[in-house]
């Protein structure tokens, strides 16, 4: 079995920071900082990978920066579509931030994709918690942004599974909004390339 894990970014005008969208293919919606206030636009941080099987897995993360309003996405694609994910924690063996799952998608019983957020994550390479109800198999992806609003960080994701290509998801975003997206499929060992206009973070 293999597993992709594609993080995607498609960015729009942001002259302004305001929110960020996701999609799982899930997708989700990140917003710069809201009207009115004068913050720089969203910018892409750092990116980092990971694997691991069992119901407690443990990954070492990128980088993260010190720039302001920063918001960590991670997104987790797992071969047990059945299996929903407890939790994920950003700096487990520190002070632990606990994340807020914003997106996911499952196709039958053979792949899920899910997506986690945090607002203001700590600086550095942390360590990732994941922890599942069953003993699972996951890719992650975990990218961080900078110029994100700190109290609406992100819309609602928008999500689409299927068996045929092209993978797409309709999404509604507005003028320096961000689209994000997490990609995932099961058995299938081409190397998947982003659509037009999208700058890939992160692929396993």
């Amino acid at each position: 079995m293999k597993l992709l894990a594609c993080f995607a970014l498609c960015d729009r005008d942001m002259k302004t920071a305001r929110r960020v969208v996701l999609f799982l293919f899930a997708l989700l919606l990140l917003h710069a900082t809201l009207p009115g206030r004068a913050f720089a636009a969203i910018a892409f941080d750092v990116a980092g990978t990971g694997s691991g099987t069992g119901t407690t897995i443990n990954i070492v993360g990128p980088n993260v920066g010190t720039g302001s309003n920063r918001v960590l996405i991670v997104g987790v694609v797992q071969g047990n579509s059945a299996a929903i994910l407890t939790s994920v924690t950003w700096d487990q063996l520190g002070t632990p931030q606990p994340m807020t799952r914003i997106g996911q998608a499952a196709f039958a019983s053979d792949v899920r994709t899910e997506m986690w957020r945090l607002v203001n994550p700590t600086s550095g390479a942390k360590t990732l918690r994941i922890v599942s109800p069953t003993s699972v198999g996951v890719v992650v992806s975990i990218v961080a942004y900078t110029g994100v609003d700190q109290t609406t960080p992100n819309d609602t994701s928008a999500t689409a599974t299927g068996s045929v290509a092209p993978a797409t998801v309709n999404v509604s975003s507005a003028v320096n909004d961000l689209v994000v997206d997490t990609f995932g499929t099961k058995e299938n060992l081409t190397t998947k390339t982003p659509g037009a206009g999208q700058t890939q973070r992160a692929q396993l």
